[in-house]
């Protein structure tokens, strides 16, 4: 997740007087660093019209899926940091190393990393991923692959979102 990012969309439901605001994978974003925000009263409309269970264990979605209901705004990724194909999510051994690797490069016990930082080191150090425990597949971007006409399309593993909530 990258503080900055998630700053930018507090300000922009805030500002906006949105319901929700998301960035996802599907909007070109590198897989786990989607996050949501979304307002108290957003969730107590949720609880009010639906009971249905995939929507008490995925709490955005029947906001994300009823737009008619709810003021959403979902983030498409910068072009700097537009990298459908990453994935900083750790589910394996392996992704585990990865992200290990790439934290002994960039911790800094005196700020935070942003996103853009990561991207910077995959592109420049890609040994970092290419490594024995066959993480090549990891990181793979070809610009010239991506548009914005079809990144829309890219059909991947589901991706799991962090999910902040904002009493306003």
């Amino acid at each position: 997740l990258d503080p900055k990012g998630i700053d930018q969309m507090v300000e922009h439901l805030i500002k906006n007087n949105l319901d929700y605001v998301g960035s996802h994978h599907e909007k070109g974003w590198p897989g786990g660093s989607g996050a949501e925000v979304v307002t108290r009263g957003a969730l107590i409309k949720t609880d009010n019209l639906c009971k249905d269970i995939k929507y008490r264990e995925h709490v955005t979605l029947f906001a994300r899926e009823n737009k008619n209901l709810f003021k959403t705004h979902d983030f498409d990724a910068p072009s700097d940091l537009f990298r459908p194909n990453l994935k900083l999510t750790i589910d394996t051994p392996e992704d585990l190393n990865f992200v290990r690797n790439v934290y002994k490069k960039l911790y800094n016990p005196k700020k935070f990393f942003e996103l853009n930082e990561v991207i910077n080191l995959l592109d420049k150090e890609l040994s970092i991923i290419t490594n024995e425990d066959g993480l090549g597949e990891c990181y793979n971007f070809n610009p010239a692959e991506y548009s914005s006409n079809n990144y829309f399309e890219i059909k991947e593993a589901p991706r799991k979102y962090t999910i902040f909530f904002l009493d306003i």
